[in-house]
């Protein structure tokens, strides 16, 4: 526009021109900003088809990523369909081999239920008969009338193990020369067997004393041992049963009673009352029976006076063996302490406090073997 306008060609000119006329300036300047927007706009072509040819590789990508994704996923359900087919396959045979040995289970218990009802069955036969087996064993012993006409004062202490027992305890008048004779036997075993072993050493006694009219207790001990040692070998030449046992005959003399006793490895625990001491009498260390052979033994007997306060007392070693929790046995020595402390009491007396020692000594052991203690007091 200066050229045209007929100005020389200047700065100032131009600025002039184009203040005066602002489309002077559009004109001259819009060759420049054309081509500015025309490449501009082949600039954002150009970046348009890049986002084009990026996006497409993307999409590309996208779909091999979705095919080996899906690829994937074809061969992981392959694996897990043979997984499961393989598994339920397993299962099923363990369920049947399961439903199997719940089947013989079953059977089993049934089983084991038809044997418990036949074993409560004859358990409870086999309890009936040695309940009635009690009924004769209590047969033996001697009454509570007996006991109290013979001996007057006195306490039995009579614990068996089982139901029947292997001890049992002795008491006969001898009406012709007043004599009592009293005893505890601890027969070998306890249960069925000791009591079986009871009876037949009780009637013995009775033989040999009401029968026979033997009346020395070593006499009465010499018979009992050679009659049962022929009665056991009879079938059994290697048979050792036999019992242990304290035997007494008891007189009134004068002014003092004359105490006549036999012991094989049982002793006798006397109590003197002026003395206030406890002694322990030792006899023979024979075992009746296990020891014993077909001709007479001779059975030593010692005699004791005693009077009007004293006492004695006769016990199988089932007490003094009993063991505590700790298995520790009560002893001999812890028996005639007690015995000792409880001397100056009246029988029933005695006769509880040496249960309860056992019970608080024992605890809960059980019980190991038959316990029979017999105390008498002279009046």
């Amino acid at each position: 526009m200066v050229v045209f306008k007929g100005l020389s060609w200047s700065l100032a000119n131009i600025v002039q021109v184009h203040t005066l006329n602002p489309l002077h300036f559009v004109i001259d300047t819009a060759p420049f900003f054309l081509g500015l927007a025309f490449a501009l706009a082949g600039k954002k072509q150009d970046d348009v088809i890049d986002y084009h040819q990026q996006l497409q590789q993307s999409n590309e990508k996208l779909l091999k990523a979705m095919k080996d994704n899906e690829t994937f996923i074809l061969s992981q359900n392959t694996f897990l369909e043979n997984t499961v087919t393989l598994r339920t396959a397993q299962l099923s045979e363990a369920n049947e081999e399961l439903k199997q040995i719940v089947e013989e289970l079953h059977s089993t218990v049934e089983l084991v239920n038809k044997q418990k009802e036949e074993l409560d069955i004859k358990n409870q036969n086999i309890t009936a008969s040695i309940r009635y087996a009690l009924t004769l064993q209590n047969s033996i012993l001697p009454t509570e009338n007996l006991l109290k006409s013979a001996l007057k004062d006195y306490f039995v202490f009579y614990k068996p193990k089982d139901i029947v027992s292997g001890d049992f305890y002795f008491c006969y008048y001898q009406t012709p020369t007043q004599t009592t004779f009293v005893s505890v036997i601890d027969c070998t075993g306890h249960g069925v067997p000791g009591a079986f072993m009871s009876i037949l050493v009780h009637n013995l006694l009775q033989e040999v004393i009401e029968i026979r009219e033997i009346y020395s207790p070593a006499e009465i001990f010499n018979y009992v041992s050679q009659t049962l040692v022929k009665f056991l070998r009879r079938n059994n030449p290697n048979n050792t049963d036999g019992f242990d046992a304290v035997l007494c005959s008891m007189k009134e003399v004068d002014t003092y009673l004359d105490l006549v006793f036999v012991t094989t490895k049982l002793p006798l625990y006397v109590y003197h009352h002026t003395s206030q001491r406890l002694l322990t009498y030792y006899g023979d260390v024979v075992y009746v029976g296990i020891e014993g052979k077909e001709e007479i033994q001779s059975f030593g007997e010692q005699s004791i006076k005693l009077y009007k306060g004293d006492q004695f007392f006769l016990a199988s070693d089932g007490i003094t063996d009993q063991p505590n929790e700790e298995r520790k046995r009560w002893g001999s020595k812890r028996f005639v302490q007690l015995l000792e402390q409880i001397a100056s009491e009246n029988s029933a007396a005695q006769h509880y406090h040496i249960e309860q020692a056992l019970i608080e000594f024992a605890q809960k052991t059980p019980q190991r073997d038959d316990i029979t203690v017999l105390g008498v007091k002279i009046s």
